[in-house]
């Protein structure tokens, strides 16, 4: 992988096929927010007699950085913190949500990477009866060729290493 563009290119065309991409104009780092949103429901004899729905969404805001450093990594997470939550439709049925901040960036702090991995959050609703949130944050780091996160992550760090190729 050359540069951050055609990191952040791939893993949109790997992604276009699964969720809804958006370009992301405002005056903060992230340039793009994928959206996912998947339902299932559980039905007894006829549709009508429904038991049971799970909705899952999942938001994924990716920010393109030149040098990462701690101001920009607290500023950005804020942000999709914040405006991830603006999204979630909590209620009867909701399963479980995701937010996630990926970071592509040249290079990045061993700092950085440090507070990756401590960087996690789980918000539950009325006691799980309407669903869970987890958020967490993913660093791309092009010239150590690393996809670091928390252990709430490994699977998007699986997924776009498998993705860049790293």
């Amino acid at each position: 992988m050359e540069n951050r563009r055609d990191a952040i290119d791939k893993i949109l065309q790997a992604y276009m096929p699964f969720y809804n991409i958006h370009k992301v104009e405002n005056d903060t780092p992230v340039t793009f927010r994928c959206d996912y949103f998947a339902e299932n429901e559980g039905h007894f004899i006829s549709k009508k007699a429904k038991l049971w729905t799970a909705a899952q969404e999942q938001f994924i805001y990716f920010a393109d950085i030149e040098k990462m450093d701690m101001d920009v990594f607290n500023s950005v997470n804020n942000y999709v913190l914040s405006d991830g939550m603006d999204r979630l439709n909590i209620g009867p049925g909701h399963m479980s949500s995701e937010i996630v901040s990926v970071f592509i960036c040249s290079e990045c702090s061993d700092e950085i990477y440090n507070k990756v991995k401590k960087s996690a959050v789980r918000k539950n609703f009325r006691f799980t009866l309407h669903g869970w949130m987890d958020f967490f944050p993913v660093v791309v780091s092009i010239k150590d060729r690393k996809v670091i996160s928390s252990g709430t992550g490994k699977d998007m760090v699986r997924s776009i290493s498998r993705i860049l190729m790293f």
